[in-house]
């Protein structure tokens, strides 16, 4: 659905500019066209204009003919964004980058279509689909080879791809693993020789491609050649640390739902050191709330046999009714046997449902309380009453209340 969508304003760009300026000079580049010749859905559409200020100007020229919303202008690239139905739209120029030392912020000026086609990443996504002309233009020479070959290969010299942007050693892991293509060597010795400059990338730059890689397809080829490059150890060091029993898992990550909470709990479920597991996920900024949920999970499934009595089973699933259900997904997948499972997943069922069957002022006029420390104290031993034993009703739980406060005094 989304592939006609995008083809159709692909059609309506290419009418509008007919017998203008842009004629013959505008380009689709990136992952449209190498997934187009993939066959496989497109998703993006990046429209570049061989031409000086080139995507700006396209830009306000189809805002000025009612096609698209006002463009938001990023002059400093030579970028604007538009909004077209539903879909959001980048234009920009040919253009050439000048990269200062170790800087991930590059001076960005105008260059002609082969200049910025060796600038880019890969060469499959270097391949350039003119929407004038419908033919697709490969001015790397090795797009539409190694597109066929199931070669992923940078533009240029490996050395300097890599150190312009250092993250391209991620997209890289990931592509290959996506689309099932081998790294081409020199390729993959420079991803091994600059791994070290991930240290000079934003956090949230990595978060960003790390999530990816590990909701996307081909995850698990993908964390491997993660491992095997060396490059874990600057996305979770803990993971890197505790390499031998990660390694083992990742092949289950597929049978999981493309969910981060779930499958960061999976690698992360033979670690014990819970702090270390929090650290190292909010580092990568990841929130918080998602972290302690992850962390909840991979103690859960530590502790799922920790049980003394049934009044403890009844604890320990209604304090964890939000990460207990979680935590069985991931036991089902790692295939580890856990007694009394039915009991534990009835008693999820129960307590999802079960209302608990007092409030405090019931409490209050029973027991003649008072003071709000002897009123808090005994609302909370009610409730722990009610979840160990939850098929009293709530004369029971009175009574036995009653009869506690009877016992102190």
């Amino acid at each position: 659905m989304k592939t006609k969508e995008l083809n159709r304003i692909i059609e309506r760009i290419a009418s509008k500019i007919e017998n203008t300026e842009f004629h013959g000079k505008t380009f689709i580049v990136g992952g449209f066209v190498r997934d187009k010749l993939l066959g496989n859905e497109q998703k993006d559409l990046d429209f570049v204009v061989n031409l000086a200020d080139g995507g700006i100007k396209l830009a306000n020229y189809l805002y000025a003919q009612k096609s698209c919303s006002k463009p938001v202008i990023y002059k400093r690239f030579g970028t604007a964004m538009v909004q077209i139905g539903s879909q959001q739209i980048e234009f920009v120029m040919t253009r050439n980058e000048c990269y200062q030392d170790k800087s991930r912020h590059p001076e960005v000026l105008f260059g002609d279509i082969r200049e910025d086609a060796f600038r880019r990443d890969f060469t499959i996504n270097a391949l350039y689909y003119n929407i004038s002309d419908k033919q697709i233009y490969d001015f790397t020479d090795s797009g539409l080879k190694d597109l066929k070959n199931k070669v992923l290969r940078s533009t240029s010299n490996p050395d300097i791809i890599f150190q312009e942007d250092p993250l391209r050693i991620l997209r890289a892991l990931r592509f290959s693993g996506r689309l099932d293509f081998t790294i081409e060597s020199t390729t993959w010795d420079g991803i091994f020789k600059w791994s070290h400059y991930l240290q000079y990338i934003s956090i949230e730059r990595i978060k960003d491609e790390f999530a990816l890689m590990i909701l996307g397809e081909g995850a698990e080829c993908s964390l491997n050649l993660c491992f095997k490059a060396k490059v874990m150890n600057y996305i979770f060091p803990v993971l890197s640390e505790h390499q031998e029993e990660v390694t083992g898992l990742i092949s289950l990550l597929t049978e999981l739902p493309s969910d981060i909470k779930l499958r960061l709990a999976l690698l992360f479920s033979n670690i014990h050191d819970y702090e270390a597991i929090y650290s190292a996920i909010t580092h990568l900024t990841i929130s918080k709330k998602i972290a302690k949920l992850i962390v909840g999970i991979v103690e859960n499934n530590h502790h799922l046999q920790d049980f003394s009595s049934i009044g403890s089973v009844n604890s320990f699933v209604f304090n964890n009714l939000t990460t207990l259900p979680l935590a069985l997904q991931i036991r089902d997948v790692i295939k580890f046997p856990l007694q009394n499972q039915k009991m534990i997943e009835d008693k999820i069922e129960f307590f999802t449902k079960a209302e608990y069957p007092l409030d405090g002022m019931e409490i209050i006029s029973s027991l003649k309380l008072k003071h709000s420390a002897e009123i808090n104290y005994y609302i909370e031993k009610a409730k722990r009453i009610w979840i160990e034993n939850p098929e009293m009703v709530k004369e029971e739980i009175l009574k036995k209340l009653i009869k506690e406060e009877k016992s102190i005094h």
